[in-house]
């Protein structure tokens, strides 16, 4: 698995020592991280539960998804240790308080080098006035810092929900080509009844179009593609709300797959397709004109004008026949192709490999699946079946299933790097030293 998951605990509030909320400038600011590889952040997320600033658990990505160890089960079980901690908090508690009577066995510290970059990331590096810069022999903490180290936690009924998994993967051409050219849908254990309707139709058109143009397994790459593009297509203009037009968000940028990932022969039929057939794919009724909004999300998140025409003309002028409109790279991919906010692990930054984020409508259902294979922690729990289950025992099953799931998905990318395990050393069993294959030989 490339990125693991996201749990948004929309029943564990945070403020500030003001007792205030904080604003959207603070969104995805790390409050403390776990000590134990392979680890967990708390982040702060806004604008949840009447923009109320909450807490949200990430996978630590710096490890390697391919090892023969599956590191995600550790991940799931401090998922769910750490949940329980947070449970506990009914009253305000001060991070730095909680974050010392948590059990020496899964150690909690506050990171400022992890805040400060979060927040520079955000806000921009805080101005350090002359003075202070002459006074201080060392760099001085950011004074934003303090405030984010004197946050208060609370938990108030149950801390998690049905639907507060998102679960990060990665895939690749040849996973999506193969499927479509058997009329399967590359991620059909993951469909929900908001998105599976256009989702299946989408495999539908271009299982279609590969019989009318003949398409083999060698196409397979090419095809894989056509769904990126179709799929973005589909879903970009979707009715629903913003954050849930995507069951699978896209976190990548579609120009570099096209140039990286696909061969001259499948580039030159991209530039031959009529953009006006291709856009008459898109599920939905009636006809969709190539001057049609291309992304209502976007001209929605606009401050002032834009720099691009956001139509549907636009997109696939790109995506099919890499005509950029005379727009910078840097803009179109920016503004149009709307480059990822994950986080990459070392071992997928810069592979073929191509991440979505899971937005899922529930993960019980996905407990339920797991249910016939429960662990010590579920022996005593009586559950009805026919029920959805939200507790921590059903969480942890769903997060595992979901983990299995996904795995299929994910294809340890050729990077030209190759792993040195030392034998006789203290090292971890997942680490190692990176260095290029040339190098190796």
């Amino acid at each position: 698995m490339s990125l693991g998951f996201e749990v948004e605990l929309n029943g564990v509030a945070v403020r500030n020592a003001a007792g205030e909320s904080f604003g959207e400038t603070y969104k995805g600011v790390t409050l403390f991280k776990t000590q134990v590889r392979p680890g967990l952040n708390a982040v702060i997320e806004t604008g949840t539960m009447g923009m109320t600033s909450t807490l949200e658990l990430v996978s630590n990505v710096d490890v390697d998804p391919y090892t023969r160890s599956p590191t995600w089960e550790v991940q799931v079980d401090q998922f769910v240790a750490l949940i329980e901690a947070l449970s506990q908090c009914k009253d305000r508690v001060a991070v730095e308080s909680f974050l010392k009577r948590t059990h020496p066995s899964a150690p909690l510290k506050f990171s400022p080098k992890r805040t400060t970059k979060d927040l520079s990331a955000r806000m921009g590096s805080e101005e350090v006035s002359f003075l202070r810069s002459l006074l201080c022999c060392w760099p001085a903490e950011d004074s934003r810092v303090a405030g984010i180290r004197s946050a208060t936690l609370q938990g108030s009924g149950t801390v998690f929900s049905g639907n507060c998994v998102q679960v990060n993967f990665s895939t690749n051409l040849d996973h999506l080509g193969s499927h479509i050219i058997q009329g399967r849908h590359p991620f059909e254990a993951l469909l929900d009844d908001m998105h599976k309707e256009h989702e299946l139709q989408i495999v539908t058109r271009l299982r279609d179009l590969a019989l009318r143009e003949q398409f083999t397994d060698r196409d397979r790459r090419l095809l894989g593609y056509l769904f990126l593009v179709l799929h973005r297509l589909t879903f970009e203009g979707s009715v629903t709300p913003s954050k849930n037009r995507f069951l699978f968000l896209p976190r990548f940028d579609l120009l570099r797959v096209r140039s990286k990932c696909l061969s001259e022969t499948d580039r030159a039929w991209l530039r031959d397709v009529d953009l006006e057939d291709f856009a008459g794919l898109r599920p939905g009724k009636g006809h969709l004109p190539l001057s049609a909004e291309f992304s209502k999300a976007y001209r929605l998140s606009q401050r002032g004008s834009s720099p691009v025409k956001n139509t549907v003309e636009e997109f696939l002028s790109a995506a099919l026949h890499a005509n950029l409109g005379g727009l910078d790279p840097k803009v179109l991919t920016e503004h149009v192709m709307r480059v990822p906010d994950s986080t990459l692990p070392k071992w997928v930054d810069g592979a073929d490999n191509i991440v979505f984020e899971g937005r899922l409508d529930s993960w019980t259902q996905f407990a339920r699946e797991e249910s016939s294979g429960r662990s010590l922690l579920d022996e005593d729990e009586d559950e009805d079946e026919d029920e959805d289950d939200v507790s921590l025992p059903a969480l942890r099953r769903g997060l595992l299933a979901l983990g299995r799931i996904v795995v299929g998905y994910d294809v340890a990318p050729d990077t030209g790097m190759v792993a040195l395990d030392i034998e006789g050393t203290h090292e971890g069993e997942n680490d190692g030293l990176l260095i290029p294959l040339h190098a190796w030989l």
